[in-house]
């Protein structure tokens, strides 16, 4: 994935400079003027020459508000799961309003199952203060916690769920537990393996 913003130098055909930011090439995007031509810096999610084209997600990554979104069907712990996410310059998803978790939810749908456990790792992580925080660094502005989540119960071990995932299914939680609904997020052990879900800016 590419995070730098596209910038494209456009060459004056005159013989004399002639400031062309003052009309406002850049549709999306910053304007300099050079001595011969000027350059536009595009905003996140659009390239050309002019700014004027939407940026493609790459294949196999899906599209949303200027962000690519892509399900990592590998089964892997939260760690390995946010390194495997960097290593495509993204990071695992952080969600911000009902929609985004709408069109995620709908990504994941047919994600691989870790036995009884229909559960996607997403970018949600308990911090060392105990709190909920994106591992992506911005601002929890929404959250969509089953009924009774987090928990924060060690059961057998001493430490609590530090890592969340999200629910793929409706159903219940194992024979005994609580029912879930899809697209619902639960604390989870960081050592357990699952799919996973990655998102990145355009």
């Amino acid at each position: 994935m590419e995070k730098s913003p596209t910038t494209v130098t456009v060459t004056s055909l005159q013989s004399v400079d002639v400031h062309e930011c003052t009309r406002n090439p850049c549709q999306h995007g910053r304007c300099v003027n050079k001595d011969v031509g000027y350059t536009c810096t595009c905003s996140p999610g659009w390239t050309g020459q002019n700014c004027q084209q939407v940026k493609p997600c790459p294949s196999g990554w899906r599209d949303r508000n200027n962000y690519c979104y892509k399900l990592m069907t590998d089964r892997v712990n939260w760690k390995t799961a946010d390194a495997n996410c960097k290593k495509q310059r993204a990071n695992l998803a952080s969600i911000h309003s009902q929609a985004e978790m709408n069109f995620v939810s709908a990504l994941i749908t047919n994600a691989p199952q870790s036995g009884e456990q229909p559960i996607v790792w997403f970018g949600m992580n308990r911090w060392w203060d105990g709190g909920w925080k994106w591992s992506d660094g911005s601002r929890v502005t929404y959250t969509n916690w089953a009924p009774g989540e987090p928990n924060k119960k060690a059961y057998m071990s001493i430490v609590p769920p530090s890592c969340s995932g999200i629910s793929t299914k409706n159903g219940k939680e194992w024979l005994w537990g609580a029912h879930r609904q899809k697209g619902h997020w639960t604390d989870q052990r960081c050592h357990a393996v699952f799919a996973s879900i990655c998102k990145a800016p355009k």
